[in-house]
């Protein structure tokens, strides 16, 4: 007769080969992530970046003004907390992005492989946990949003964190007491992140609602533990907000108000018809199912009934759906149904893991065939539809506007003032930049003409902005294109698909062999000027 051993052993074989499984594709995790850091600055990372870089000279978030392209403003739209991760990096490599990135990547984005990973191990299985990992690497979105500076996958990371322990704060027992001060701290990190995390309380306000419901009066009483942590916490860190953001700066320091001015307008449904705005709710959720893609159905089959852990799916549930009211809460926003979702992919994951569970419950029945067979099915449209892979080896390498700074600063060391598309121009050169497309655009109109309070001496666009120009700016393209023609020139650029324009009579030092060498250097790279404007 066999001894219990014999029988645990090909159970503990089959869960080692899972572990391995799961190393590979933490690993393969990492080369995707590390080696999609060489890639394009975009709106967003350079404007966290610059707070980075001033956290690291003045100790405070400041930004240069949407209106007052020479005065920097408290930036008071987002919290501080990747901007101050960033500011130790910037201290010393001031103006690079791949130190910032690095650091991000490792402290931010692989340890949310590692803990969706180690969440749907430790609740469904090994094999269920390798399962979400392969879904959390098809996403190229995600992947994208994780291997640069922004706040999203800092919140998503956080914010399933703050999940797990109000989750284990439930069980009864002095354990209780640490996962709900653990909530509590996860929660205020989540804060410290991005004002979104609301969307965390109001998860656990519909668990909550559940649970009454279905009368769990027991349950309910013990997550009066983590909550007052998690309240308190909360509490503290808006408080420690509004005295960093408000009352350490002084009262005569500028805030920085057009970002939130902007964000209002974009909000303000004044003048728009019933029509107008019944279009914005019924392109919400046809747009956020198109970027998920199907990660949401492999999610949904997580939700199925059946015998695997649906208390953590549940509340898991709730925060999908709170993500999703935000969302519909700031549906006029350019991120809604985009990356304002990137937060609860991670928890969609996880689901993924619970549908995998499911399938591979024993006795196994047709039901389990059909669950399994869906699926590996979705898992494998989405690698195909997605193709991550093209993330990290088919983007192009390098920052054009890490160039065009260099040049700029070839031609023009006095550091005049630059109109752009984002504020990637002032990161690499600190040189005064505005966003030409979120900018009001009677500043915008100021500066073109040369009657702003600070020297505008340079435009530089993308080269297919010519032909399509961002949606806010579209409606005053004739007028800017007409100014350009006035008050400026086109120059040689030699960074293939960017434009710049030099305002005339600006004298540049420029000598036809720096610019001659300078494109020599990127034609070696295989390299092309692309056609401009004019």
């Amino acid at each position: 007769m066999k001894s219990p051993e014999t029988h645990l052993f090909p159970q503990r074989r089959f869960q080692a080969c899972a572990d391995g499984a799961a190393l590979l594709l933490l690993g393969l995790a990492g080369v995707f992530l590390i080696g999609s850091i060489d890639r394009e600055i975009d709106y967003d990372e350079a404007n966290y970046l610059q707070i980075a870089k001033s956290i690291a000279r003045t100790g405070l978030p400041y930004l240069r003004g949407l209106e007052h392209i020479g005065r920097e403003e408290i930036f008071i739209t987002s919290p501080p907390l990747v901007m101050a991760v960033g500011a130790i990096t910037q201290a010393h490599w001031p103006g690079q992005l791949w130190p910032s990135r690095l650091v991000h990547v490792l402290l931010f984005s692989w340890p949310v492989y590692v803990l969706v990973w180690w969440i749907s191990r430790r609740l469904y299985g090994p094999w269920p946990a390798c399962f979400a990992l392969a879904v959390l690497l098809s996403h190229t979105q995600f992947l994208g949003h994780a291997s640069v500076v922004r706040l999203d996958v800092p919140l998503g990371l956080w914010s399933l964190l703050c999940l797990w322990c109000f989750y284990r704060a439930l069980e009864p027992g002095r354990k209780g007491w640490l996962w709900a001060a653990g909530a509590g701290l996860s929660l205020a990190a989540a804060v410290a992140t991005k004002f979104q995390a609301i969307c965390i309380p109001v998860a656990i306000g519909l668990f909550l609602a559940g649970l009454v419901l279905r009368r769990q009066w027991q349950t309910l009483g013990l997550s009066l533990r983590p909550m007052g942590l998690q309240f308190l916490a909360g509490l503290l860190m808006l408080a420690g907000l509004y005295y960093y953001l408000i009352l350490l700066p002084g009262p005569d320091a500028p805030q920085y108000g057009g970002g939130l001015s902007h964000t209002t307008q974009q909000l303000d449904t004044t003048g728009l018809s019933l029509r107008q705005i019944a279009a914005y709710y019924v392109a919400l959720p046809i747009k956020a199912v198109i970027y998920l893609g199907w990660l949401i159905w492999l999610a949904f089959l997580g939700l199925l009934p059946g015998r695997a852990e649906t208390r953590f799916a549940g509340l898991l549930a709730s925060y999908c759906a709170a993500v999703g009211l935000f969302n519909v809460g700031v549906a006029k926003l350019c991120g809604a149904g985009t990356y304002y979702l990137i937060s609860m992919i991670p928890a969609l994951g996880v689901l993924a893991a619970r549908a995998a569970r499911l399938a591979l419950e024993k006795p196994p029945t047709r039901k389990h065939f059909v669950l399994g067979g869906l699926l590996l099915g979705l898992l494998a449209w989405q690698w195909l539809a997605d193709r991550p892979w093209e993330v990290p080896f088919h983007i192009p390498a390098g920052s054009r506007l890490a160039q065009v700074a260099c040049w700029l600063n070839q031609i023009d060391p006095a550091g005049d003032g630059v109109l752009a598309e984002d504020t990637g121009i002032q990161f690499f050169s600190d040189r005064p930049t505005t966003v030409l497309q979120f900018a009001p655009y009677e500043a915008v109109q100021m500066y073109l003409e040369g009657r702003g309070p600070y020297p505008v001496s340079f435009v530089v666009l993308r080269a297919s902005s010519l032909a399509k120009p961002d949606p806010f700016l579209a409606r005053h393209w004739p007028t800017t294109k007409k100014l350009l023609q006035i008050h400026f020139q086109r120059l040689d650029c030699p960074v293939p698909g960017m434009v710049v324009f030099l305002r005339k009579g600006k004298p540049i030092q420029n000598p036809p062999t720096d610019a001659a060498l300078f494109r020599h250097t990127l034609q070696e790279e295989g390299k092309a000027v692309q056609a401009g404007l004019f």
